[in-house]
């Protein structure tokens, strides 16, 4: 394509922080952008707060900004150097998430700033796997059976509804993906003794309670800020973390802080244990412990290090003990060789001042005094105003001395223990002076809360909506107080309304005698002026398949009744519905021997009216239904039927207008019922059920 020429200066956006051994993909090709674009005769200006790159070297840019990647300094920077187009996507992920953070701010715009290399909306659709779903299947493009897995339980459920071999993809990273030391002893324990595992790291945090923030003051050496705050950034965009408001980097020239803005009802605990399990606040650190043993390297634990290291300080401790007795020793002959000089001071002095030549010095010391070489050097380079009395008997006080010391070294020189004594004075004196208190926490794993998968659900109450059209929403009570009447299709009504809670399952029951189960935190939150989801679509129904009910459900509690058009019920326990393995879709929810007229969740028994032809009516109690064990029991008869008759609606006491329900009360089953009063006939539409008829 040819040369643009509307573009003259190119901010790029650089990789930021790279650990060693991943990610310098991103500082090859922003250099190499870097050139290219020089080449072609663009100003470029680049802004990376990593100096140790090599896209950072002067030559490389124009102009080179070592600034935070965040938007309030980009936005000094571009305001600044006014560039004509910024291209973010040779950064990796932190580039990619600013220029989105950027243009969401407007600020892209008012200075009238491209986007050159990637769409923005595209950041949005490739990073978000959920996005990317949707945009795949509005397009009709064809892709692999895939689900979105929040936990690790939920993973393998998925992978063995999938099949074997699958891939797992995070979300929100491009290439794939301090503080307190959490541990359990059976994993210490095995480093002891192996030298390899590994320990899981968590940033240490305070709470200002006066301004609901939360500041992280420490933080693992696996991680760093920006990918802590991205990470952050994406789960609240996600909808995962709405007790978080905002996220600061604050950090200054009194250390490290990152600054995390919460909604005074939060649960600060919690919070943060959900931030440890989801962010790399927390991280597992691997110990590898690969050491030279005389000159070959080996893999030791703790226990085999200690032990080598002992050996080695026994060894220098012998060396320098052997070093010791020989200098005294040393000293101790030349003493000795002093002293027979004492006895005849003069005699010494005569056989040096009787000597012609320096050479017989020595020999004729070594013949006069007995002494041996040594001893006679040592004599002869005394200088002369030593050679008196007193300065010998002085020099040979220090005999004992020397005669102690060199027997108490022999003696510890031939007791490890003692020489182990030694090591332990030395380390203690090396700790007295050099010690300083530990920094890092250890926490045993006992004392760190299990989280279950729902706590990392955001709980709010919700309302869910369900339409004859098969449309279904999910809105918050907080924002369903302020809003208008719900957008229907034409000629669409509601067929189901309830509220509920965001942790709640939902079950859906379809006329094909199909359940599909859905976690509500799984739906994306709606708003009244919207249609909702399609449900075909969001559940994978099958062909010409509708959904007929719908209940929410906490913990599977309470029974569901059935009604069949051939006068029977079927009462069954809501707990029926509940699998190990978080099903989506159970088969044969209710017996398909007769087409359905109405279900209804019971969480107490109640009373219910029954129409059959619209000519007869029995209203009765649930309790008068005995339960059944499975799904697809057919139930038993509630209402007697003449032929080619059958039972065609069936109403709450609240939804059949009557003055006299007790009428069609019945006390026992099956019933032939009563013949349905005029006046109720008229006051009621008759027969069937909305929703419900074929």
């Amino acid at each position: 394509m040819p040369q643009r020429t509307d573009i003259h200066k190119v901010l790029i956006i650089g990789s930021g922080p790279i650990i060693i051994g991943q990610a310098c993909e991103f500082d090859y090709s922003g250099t190499q952008a870097c050139k290219a674009l020089k080449k072609l005769g663009y100003e470029i200006v680049l802004v990376n707060s990593n100096p140790a790159t090599i896209m950072t070297d002067p030559e490389m840019a124009d102009v080179t900004y070592i600034e935070p990647l965040n938007k309030e300094r980009l936005e000094q920077i571009i305001a600044k150097e006014r560039p004509d187009a910024l291209l973010p996507n040779l950064g990796g992920q932190s580039g990619l998430n600013l220029c989105a953070e950027l243009a969401g701010a407007g600020i892209l715009e008012k200075y009238q700033v491209k986007v050159i290399g990637v769409q923005v909306d595209a950041i949005e659709r490739g990073e978000d796997r959920i996005e990317f779903k949707n945009a795949m299947n509005a397009l009709g493009i064809e892709m692999a059976r895939s689900e979105v897995a929040y936990t690790v339980e939920e993973a393998l459920a998925i992978a063995d509804r999938l099949g074997y071999p699958v891939v797992l993809r995070p979300a929100y990273t491009m290439g794939g993906a301090g503080g307190g030391l959490v541990y359990n002893r059976e994993e210490l324990e095995r480093i002891y003794k192996t030298g390899r595992g590994s320990v899981k790291l968590r940033a240490k945090y305070q709470y200002d309670r006066k301004n609901s923030c939360i500041e992280i003051l420490e933080i693992p050496y696996t991680t760093n800020i920006e990918a802590i705050i991205d990470k952050i950034f994406a789960l609240v965009k996600a909808g995962k973390l709405k007790d978080i408001t905002d996220v600061r980097d604050e950090t200054d020239l009194n250390g490290l802080k990152i600054a995390i803005d919460i909604k005074k009802s939060a649960n600060v605990d919690v919070l943060m244990h959900k931030l440890y399990a989801l962010t790399p606040l927390a991280d597992s650190f691997s110990c590898n412990f690969n050491v030279l043993i005389d000159g070959k390297p080996m893999t030791l634990g703790v226990g085999d290090i200690l032990q080598h290291w002992t050996d080695f300080r026994l060894g220098s401790i012998r060396r320098q003990l052997a070093f010791d007795v020989q200098k005294k020793s040393d000293k101790y002959h030349l003493l000795l060789g002093l002293s027979k000089i004492l006895a005849d001071i003069d005699k010494a002095i005569a056989i040096i001042r009787n000597t012609e030549q320096e050479s017989m010095v020595v020999p004729n010391l070594m013949a006069g005094l007995g002494v041996d070489e040594i001893q006679a050097d040592y004599i002869a380079e005394i200088k002369l105003r030593n050679i008196n009395k007193e300065y010998i008997l002085r020099r040979l006080e220090e005999l004992e001395t020397l005669e102690k010391e060199i027997t108490e070294l022999n003696e510890t020189l031939k007791s490890e223990t003692k020489m182990k004594n030694i090591i332990c004075r030395q380390l203690k004196n090396v700790a007295k002076k050099y010690g300083k208190p530990r920094k890092t926490e250890i926490i045993q794993e006992e004392e760190v809360p299990a989280l279950s998968p729902e706590d990392f659900i955001e709980d709010y109450a919700i309302k869910l909506f369900l339409t004859e059209g098969n449309y279904f929403k999910k809105i918050p009570l907080s924002s369903l107080r302020s809003a208008g009447e719900q957008k229907l299709k034409e000629e669409d009504r509601l067929l189901v309304e309830q509220e509920a809670a965001n942790r709640m399952d939902i079950l859906f029951f379809s006329d094909k005698q199909n359940v599909y189960k859905l976690k509500a935190a799984d739906v994306a939150d709606s708003k009244a002026s919207a249609l909702g989801d399609y449900l075909s679509n969001l559940l994978n129904m099958e062909p010409e398949e509708r959904i007929v009910y719908m209940t929410a459900t906490a913990d599977y509690a309470g029974q569901v009744v059935f009604f069949f058009e051939n006068g029977k019920a079927a009462k069954i326990p809501l707990s029926v519905y509940t699998t190990k393995m978080n099903r989506k879709k159970l088969v044969n929810a209710y017996s398909a021997r007769s087409p359905l007229v109405r279900m209804q969740k019971l969480d107490a028994e109640q009373d219910l009216l029954l129409i059959r032809n619209s000519d007869k009516a029995v209203l009765l109690n649930t309790e008068l239904i005995p339960a059944g064990a499975t799904k697809n029991v057919s139930g038993v008869q509630v209402f007697t039927l003449k032929k080619n008759s059958a039972l065609t609606a069936v109403f709450t006491t609240e939804e059949f207008q009557t003055e006299n329900p007790e009428y069609y009360r019945t006390k026992k089953i099956p019933s032939a019922g009563h013949f349905i009063q005029e006046k109720d006939k008229a006051a009621n539409r008759l027969p069937g059920q909305a929703g419900l008829e074929g």
